[in-house]
């Protein structure tokens, strides 16, 4: 027998828990445990990740279409000179945006302020296109494709993982209590064997 097949046959019995007379039904109850456990990694996990990613897109991409029909850009005009960001504390961080008072019209035939960001280099009294809905009303830009891409992805990753994670915590849960039931069992039966054992190692 070669040395690659001794340790297959070890670790399968491994898996298994032993065999042979001295294999307890709590054994033979966590080998099959450990089985589903396989069956459920291997066939599951997999499938849920990808059935919540997709979802997840697909509402996504519904998401999109329904805030690209309802939202549009439209001018508006800074009222004042943008604010210079902040010095950042930590060297090499990522500075933060300008930001500007700015105004713009809506479709009611009023105009609405509001402070935003604006771009580097944007001088008072100039133009900047910002994201606004049927009302009027100042709003984010609409998600595109990569966002719920993006989203799909990161939520399914996130459900395969929650899925093994608690299928083997579940799995654990169940080798604890078997554990803790092997325990129980054989301190009965060292209570009842253990005077006899030990009365023969003393007369001897």
């Amino acid at each position: 027998m070669t040395e690659g097949t001794g340790t297959t046959r070890a670790m399968l019995r491994r898996f298994a828990l032993g065999s042979g007379p001295l294999k307890r039904s709590s054994d033979r109850l966590q080998f099959g445990a450990r089985l589903l456990l396989v069956v459920l990694l291997l066939t599951l996990a997999v499938p849920v990740g990808l059935a919540v990613g997709t979802a997840v897109y697909t509402q996504g991409r519904a998401d999109a279409a329904v805030q690209a029909a309802a939202r549009h850009r439209t001018t508006a005009q800074l009222l004042e000179a943008p604010s210079s960001p902040s010095p950042s504390a930590a060297d090499g961080a990522a500075q933060p945006p300008s930001r500007a008072r700015v105004t713009w019209a809506v479709p009611s035939g009023g105009t609405r302020q509001a402070v935003v960001d604006v771009p580097d280099g944007a001088l008072n009294h100039s133009a900047i296109r910002i994201w606004v809905d049927e009302a009027g009303a100042l709003t984010r830009p609409p998600l595109s494709t990569g966002d719920a891409v993006r989203e799909g992805v990161a939520l399914g990753i996130f459900a395969f993982l929650a899925f093994t994670v608690l299928t083997v915590l579940s799995y654990e849960s169940v080798r604890l209590l078997l554990d803790h039931s092997r325990a129980r069992s054989w301190a009965v039966e060292w209570a009842a064997v253990e005077p006899v054992w030990t009365g023969k190692v003393t007369e001897d």
